[in-house]
Order: C-alpha cells, then structure tokens, then sequence
C-alpha cells in the first residue's frame, strides 16, 4: 500500500493532546490470585518506585455463580459491610500478607475486599478512589471461553472512563518497548502519552500506523493524515508528545488489507519486534462498525497473551487545531 506525503495546509497546526492525564499516577490496583494478577502486583510496585504512584488494593468476590436472587445478594453485601466487620479486616489483612509474600517486600498499600460483579465492583471503586488507573492481570482465553463469556477485562473495557492497564503473566516491570496504535485520534495519541509514563527510563516507543481496510465514514484521526499525510502527522504527534531525554520514539507504516483486519497486522508487529506492551486508544465502535471491521481493543483484551494499554476516548475533544 502506497502513502500519499502532503505539505500541511497551515505550518502552524498542532496536534492537541485528549484530557486523560494519568500523572501523578494514583492506580487501583485489582487482585484475583492469578498469576497474571501477581504480575500486576509487581508492575504496581514498579511504578511506585519509579513513577512515585499511589496504589490502592482492591479483591472482589464475585458472587454471580452462588445461586441466589439478586435483593439477597445485596444484602448480603450490606450484611458483610454492616455486621461484618471483624471478618471484613482479618480477610484484608490477609489479602495484604499474600501481596507482600508474592512482591517479597512489606507494602503500606490500603486494601479493601468487596462483594458483587467484579467488573462494576472495579469501576465504582476506582471512580470513587480517584484512581487515575485501573491495573489488573489479563489471562490468556481459548477460543471456546472468548466465545461463550465476557471475562472481566473486556468488560471493563467496555464501560471504563479511565485509562486500563491488562499485565499478562510476562510484564512484572515497566515495559521497556511500548507499540502504540496509532489512528491519530485523540484517544491514541492520549494513549501514546500514557505510554511514555509508562515506559522504563531509555526505552522505546513504536507508533504503529495501520491504515483501516473499511473506514464508515471520515474519522477525525483520518481526516489528518489525509491532510497532512503519514509522515507529517506522525512528526506533529512526536512534537507534542515531547519524550523524555533517552527515549526513543520511531514510527513505522504498517499495510492494512481486507483478508487481515487492523488487530492482526498490529499483533504481527508486536509479536516480531517482542514488544512488551500495547497501547490503544479504545474508540466507542457502532453496532454495525463492530460486526464488519470490530474493535482493535476487544480484540487484544479477549485474546488476552498480550499486555495491553487502554485509553478511552474524551468526548468532544479535538486531535487537531489551529492555532
């Protein structure tokens, strides 16, 4: 596939960076005893060392396969957090000598158990924390599982206002090579932002353009490269972006077509460059956008073997203005 470089229409237009600002990190951090949740942990504990975080630890107890009627199941919640109060501390002082025996090292890090569906549990507490972040373990799901449950990642992802950070059993530390996806809407470059939070001191940030097989309609990240052209946008994102010294952030085009769909082709560059993390900017899709070309993020978090960055998008806010 062949790119058309245009000159900008106007020197002076700038990219703007969406409103998640994510810094200073404040990360709820989510526990189900997995191994990718142990791998979580130890990310949280890298990013409180090296990125001054605040972490605040959250288990939940999924009560949808105990079969009772749902007012019985909220008052148990209320039951557990009203009568149960000796219980509630013994099960979190527990839940924090777990952690500290699985990081290897005494945390000071509060933590809280509730009650109910884990994914509306995870939201409301990280709103109600005022996390900047959600991180948890993403586990890897066969296809009979991706068909048949939304896993709570996905979940998540699907009503989440805040950026979502998904550790596979591989990422214990802050990634040393971030792909972002890049559409140049404000949610990926938000997302790329995220990412160089993120990212080790002197490592690498690859902004992965894949141009879309089928596109409904003009979308705002399109509408810049068709003005400025592939080249020209990514050089305003890496000038608004402005990495860190030692960071190195390169580009890369990478060709879409209608037998492999934009998660594919992503995954293939991930795969061979052996990147640590990816980021996305997690686009609200229609109904029938979802059926024909699907969801890039959905698509990354059901297969669940790769560690991945999601930005929701930031309603009306503008990728490019004139200035």
């Amino acid at each position: 596939m062949s790119y058309q470089l245009a000159t900008p229409a106007s020197p002076a237009s700038v990219i703007e960076i969406a409103s998640h600002d994510i810094s200073p990190l404040s990360v709820l951090l989510a526990l189900d005893g997995s191994a990718a949740s142990d791998s979580a942990a130890h990310l949280a504990l890298s990013l409180a060392e090296h990125r001054m975080a605040i972490v605040q630890v959250l288990q939940v107890i999924d009560t949808r396969p105990v079969p009772i009627p749902p007012p019985l199941d909220v008052a148990l919640a209320v039951a557990d957090a009203a009568y149960g109060e000796a219980i509630q501390n013994e099960r979190e002082t527990l839940v924090a000598a777990n952690l500290e025996k699985t990081l290897g090292r005494e945390v000071s890090w509060p933590v809280a158990i509730r009650l109910g569906q884990p994914s509306h549990v995870i939201l409301h507490e990280a709103l109600t924390a005022g996390a900047t972040m959600v991180l948890l373990g993403l586990r890897h799901h066969h296809l009979v599982e991706r068909a048949t449950h939304n896993d709570t990642v996905h979940e998540i992802l699907r009503a989440s206002t805040l950026p979502v950070l998904a550790a596979t059993d591989k990422l214990g530390s802050l990634p040393k090579h971030v792909v972002v996806g890049m559409d140049f809407s404000s949610a990926s470059i938000d997302a790329a932002r995220a990412a160089l939070t993120l990212l080790a001191d002197g490592g690498r940030l690859t902004l992965a353009y894949v141009a879309p097989p089928l596109t409904f309609g003009i979308e705002e990240g399109e509408q810049l490269v068709r003005q400025l052209g592939v080249a020209a946008a990514f050089e305003r994102v890496r000038e608004a972006l402005r990495p860190p010294h030692g960071v190195t952030v390169a580009t890369v085009v990478l060709d879409g077509t209608l037998t492999r769909n934009i998660a594919s082709t992503l995954r293939a560059f991930v795969d061979r460059t052996e990147a640590d993390l990816v980021a996305l900017g997690a686009r609200r899709h229609g109904r029938l956008e979802r059926w024909v070309v699907g969801s890039v993020t959905s698509d990354f978090a059901r297969e669940g073997t790769h560690s991945l960055l999601a930005v929701p998008p930031v309603e009306q806010q503008p990728a490019l203005s004139e200035s």
